[in-house]
């Protein structure tokens, strides 16, 4: 009898030893797990004895498990149904011990996970024999979503009392006070939008939403260097036409305040290029904290996997950019475009809770705000994006008078914070200098 075969019989002989062991085995495994279909009738019948808290013996799970099988309660056993009794019997006699019985649990759920594998690896095998050669690399990365997907751990629900929530709280609070604590996240580094929305937090999704051309991409590239600075590890996924050496040259000209347009073509006079070394050299400060993934499509599989992989090797991400939302790729076929974004958006929500991370996705607008009048923009005008708008933490829109109106300063945006789950909503003028891609505090002083 193999050693799968035997954990298998371990856990459902346990609970006729000890009942109470029920609810943790059943955090690790489910009856899907099991390889034998009799014995996953039985665990299934024993979970759900424990949660009617019946007792739980040989006479009444092979009573429970006929019940479940004709649809009807039934007293007693019939003579039809003793070879269910003498099966339930001999698996409790497998068992002398309730002592290990979560290992075995562990090892029924982990034989039930390669089992799994290696049905999708034979299944991903038959299908590349007819898969396109100019495809490889889509058919390969969806199959290695596929095959890794039985390894993907389930999220775990700790409860925790709230008094240990209270004093934690204080502590934190009291350190920070004091000086000596950290934040849970990297701040905006813009001072009156981080008096709204404190921080990054881990496992938050914060949405930016804006016009094509009002300032997207060079605002998450701003919260990619202020999150940098703060030595918080950043990952940039840049779906859109934009490549990694451009997502720098934008850096770097907010460091170096000249105009991306001129580094971008090389045409910089003797003084900046001093000026732009100045600037790089200001850049290289953070960004060995900066990755960059230039990719044509991208599934929100494939970036968790670069999100674990970061963690495996000890250099874990607290901030990833999925620069823009609408280019994320769903998985399923869908009957329409919006429940295929509703499906990613859900999954990405997910993904940045699982790996704690803080998730900032950039998102078009309908346009809907340019037929009104003044132009300012609401959460709704997302295009295609109700299940992003329903799964934010933070919603934030990018608005500048300028576009709408002639007489509004060229450098001054509104920052409007729509949503916000820690806080109340708001609203924040900052500095915007298009040609330098740079952001900054807005004071009274340099601009009234």
């Amino acid at each position: 009898m193999s050693s799968a075969v035997n954990a298998e019989f371990a856990v459902i002989g346990a609970p006729f030893i000890d009942p109470s062991v029920v609810d943790k085995l059943a955090e690790i495994v489910t009856p899907g797990d099991f390889e034998d279909p009799q014995r996953a009738e039985v665990w299934a019948s024993i979970v759900e004895l424990a949660d009617g808290r019946n007792g739980i013996s040989a006479v009444t799970v092979a009573s429970h498990i006929m019940s479940r099988r004709s649809g009807a309660l039934r007293r007693g056993l019939l003579e039809s149904d003793q070879e269910v009794l003498e099966f339930v019997l001999a698996a409790g006699d497998n068992v002398l011990t309730a002592v290990g019985s979560e290992w075995h649990a562990a090892i029924v759920a982990g034989a039930a996970k390669l089992r799994r594998f290696q049905t999708e690896a034979t299944k991903v095998a038959a299908a590349s024999a007819g898969a396109d050669p100019a495809e490889a690399m889509r058919f390969i990365e969806s199959s290695l979503d596929r095959m890794s997907a039985p390894f993907e751990a389930a999220r775990q629900q700790v409860d925790i009392s709230g008094k240990s929530v209270l004093k934690a709280l204080s502590d934190r609070v009291r350190t920070l006070c004091q000086g000596e604590g950290e934040l849970r996240g990297p701040t905006t580094g813009l001072a009156d939008l981080d008096n709204i929305v404190a921080e990054m937090q881990p496992g938050k999704t914060w949405i930016l939403g804006g016009n094509s051309g009002h300032g997207k991409t060079a605002f998450t590239c701003h919260l990619a260097q202020a999150a940098c600075r703060q030595k918080t590890r950043t990952l940039i996924v840049s779906l859109a036409d934009v490549d990694a050496e451009q997502i720098m040259a934008r850096m770097v000209a907010a460091e170096s305040r000249l105009p991306y347009g001129k580094i971008e073509r090389g045409h910089l006079t003797l003084d900046e290029q001093s000026t732009f070394v100045f600037g790089a050299c200001r850049a290289f400060e953070w960004v060995e904290n900066l990755d960059i993934w230039r990719a044509s499509s991208a599934t929100v599989a494939q970036i968790a996997r670069r999100v674990r992989a970061a963690r495996r090797a000890g250099r874990p991400y607290g901030v990833v950019i999925i620069d823009y939302g609408q280019k994320l790729k769903s998985t399923q076929r869908h009957a329409n475009r919006e429940q295929a974004v509703a499906e990613v958006a859900d999954a990405a929500t997910e993904m940045f809770i699982d790996e704690q991370v803080c998730g900032v996705v950039p998102l078009q607008f309908n346009r809907e705000n340019q037929k009104r009048p003044g132009g300012r923009p609401a959460i709704s005008d997302l295009r295609e994006s109700a299940q992003w708008e329903h799964n934010a933490d933070v919603g934030l829109l990018l608005f500048r008078p300028c576009k709408f109106d002639d007489s509004a300063p060229a450098n001054v945006a509104h920052i409007i914070v729509a949503k916000n789950r820690g806080g109340t909503p708001g609203e924040a003028k900052v500095l915007y200098e298009p040609a330098e891609n740079r952001w900054a505090n807005l004071t009274a002083r340099q601009y009234p």
